[in-house]
Formats: C-alpha cells, structure tokens, sequence
C-alpha cells in the first residue's frame, strides 16, 4: 500500500508539472490566457494537486514522519506549503487576467517542491 501511494503522490506532482509546461508551451497565447482554457486548466490541475497532497499526507503518516527527525520534517511541512501555494495559485488563475504568470509561478513552486522531495 505504502509504494501505491508514493507512486500516485508522484505521479500527481509529474502531472501538473508536465500539464502545466505543456498548457504554457504548446497551448498558442491568445487560447491559453481565454477563461474558458484557464478554468479548465485549473480545474485539472487542482484536482491532481489535491489528490498529490493527500497521497504524499498519507506518505508521511505511513513513514512515521514524526520519527524521523527535525530536518525529515522541515522539509515535508515546506513541501506541503508550497502544494497549498500551488493550489492557490492554480485556484487564482481560473478567474484571473494574468493567469499566464499564476500557472509559470505554479510551475516554479513545483520544481522547488522536487528539488527537496529528492534531499530526503
């Protein structure tokens, strides 16, 4: 059960990372930046956020993250943080103007988020 769930956290966070990249590179601007594309957009990712944020919770509980010390902790809370933000921002964009500069913020916090995923 505990490699199904690291598996799913993962694959959730490479899929908004990637859905994301591909929404801003192949998607031409004036389509991207509609609401119709960004609301849905954000929907999508929203939801794999928020399955990736629930799995990874799931991850730590089963891994005993309260056991494995201060630095194990520290960055699994930042990491949580920073999928909140992610969410927030991905949430901000459906319904605003610069939704082009949400969703590349997004993409910024997510590979934050890898980068210390891979220090554990």
């Amino acid at each position: 059960m505990f490699e199904v769930l690291v598996w799913l956290h993962v694959l959730c966070m490479v899929g908004t990372f990637g859905g994301l990249l591909a929404v801003q590179l192949v998607v031409p601007a004036a389509t991207r930046n509609t609401p119709q594309v960004a609301k849905g957009a954000a929907r999508l990712f929203s939801i794999l956020i928020s399955i990736g944020l629930v799995a990874g919770i799931l991850v730590y509980v089963k891994a005993a993250g309260m056991g494995n010390g201060r630095n194990y902790n520290m960055i699994i809370g930042i990491k949580f943080v920073i999928l909140l933000v992610v969410g927030a921002l991905l949430g901000i964009s459906a319904r605003s103007g610069i939704a082009n500069v949400l969703r590349t913020l997004a993409m910024i916090f997510l590979a934050i988020a890898a980068l210390l995923g891979t220090s554990l």
